[in-house]
């Protein structure tokens, strides 16, 4: 059995040897971990104080071709531990012409998520600290999610991005086969988002996102934002806004349902190694009827860059946070908490 994998092994790496389909192929990838110590209080939560580690390990391997017309056709597809170690995150694009894509994805950032982050951060954006219920993003129809689409690079500006995706059947993300009909009937929807770079310095970004159940009784999402950054060394300010009305999870028609939140942030490069950073978040929230207080988080980050290497601390202060992403804000629920990372590339 050894040997029979062996020259299934020595044939298939001969194939793609001798092929000339995928003239560069890269793999890359990070081990990244992070210690935690935090506190929570709050009405409905004990007074609690712990600490934890975490790990995140990703390997990415891609590839680039050339096509008879000219244009580039490129694939990735990723392994990572936060998915059980199986394929994950994967894509295509496809060149039309030039600037123009046709793309596939899936769990991948297109639509309007290349408006999802519109303002600069030191080290990660405010949802991804911690996970904190204080603040929400764009929703969109690519995240977690199978979706085709368009991709438009450098057609109205240096620097320009627009980009549309599609996904035909949002209950089928799961699904694995390539030869069968997913019958579920769920939500479809659409998304839309372009960054632009009308002067130097000066990024302007927005997004619309529109998912519709096939259930009745279930709600319609609608997701939409607008943002900028202006960056002038060493540093870069920026202000984002995004409002959601309905919820991706199957949500009762007849109970409203809407999030606004207003992100404000800034960066400051002390060195080419060292970069400061602050983040707050406010968050109007509604679950059937309007909180009585609005959510808040401020985020003070320091990044330390030494090429492969990147080490990080976030302190994370939430203020009247929600219990869930199904419930409203909570006065006086609140979380502290201190990230320390490092992340090591290849």
């Amino acid at each position: 059995m050894k040997t029979k994998n062996k020259i299934v092994s020595l044939a298939l790496a001969s194939a793609l040897l001798t092929t000339s389909a995928f003239s560069q192929v890269t793999v890359s990838g990070y081990v990244e971990t992070s210690v935690f110590s935090g506190d929570t209080k709050g009405k409905t939560n004990p007074n609690i104080a712990t600490k934890s580690i975490g790990n995140e390990s990703l390997i990415r391997v891609a590839g680039t071709g050339k096509m008879p017309n000219g244009q580039n056709a490129s694939i990735y597809v990723t392994v990572d531990s936060d998915n059980a170690g199986i394929i994950h995150e994967r894509g295509f694009d496809v060149g039309i012409a030039n600037g123009i894509n046709f793309v596939y994805g899936f769990d991948r950032a297109f639509g309007s998520e290349v408006a999802r982050t519109l303002t600069p951060f030191a080290t990660n954006r405010i949802s991804d600290v911690s996970g904190t219920t204080g603040t929400s993003d764009l929703q969109d129809v690519t995240s977690g999610e199978h979706a085709v689409g368009l991709t438009l690079t450098n057609l109205i500006g240096q620097g320009s991005t627009i980009s549309a995706a599609w996904a035909p059947n949002m209950d089928a993300a799961t699904g694995t086969t390539n030869d069968g009909l997913h019958n579920t009937a769920g939500q479809t929807g659409y998304s839309a988002g372009v960054r632009l770079s009308p002067i130097a310095g000066l990024t302007i970004g927005g997004g619309y996102t529109k998912a519709d159940s096939k259930n009745p009784a279930n709600q319609d999402l609608t997701s939409k934002t607008l943002g900028f950054t202006f960056a002038q060394a060493p540093f870069a300010i920026g202000l984002q806004r995004v409002k959601t009305e309905g919820q991706k999870a199957a949500v009762s028609a007849t109970t409203p349902s809407e999030d606004q939140i207003d992100i404000i942030s800034a960066t400051y490069a002390v060195t080419k190694q060292i970069t400061l950073g602050y983040a707050r978040s406010e968050m109007e929230r509604t679950r059937n009827t309007k909180s009585s207080v609005d959510a808040e988080v401020n985020t003070f980050s320091i990044a330390y860059n030494l090429g492969p290497v990147v080490v990080s601390l976030d302190h994370e202060i939430a203020e009247d946070i929600a219990i869930a992403g199904t419930s409203n804000n909570v006065s006086g629920n609140d979380t502290t908490l201190t990230k320390a990372k490092v992340r090591v590339a290849f």
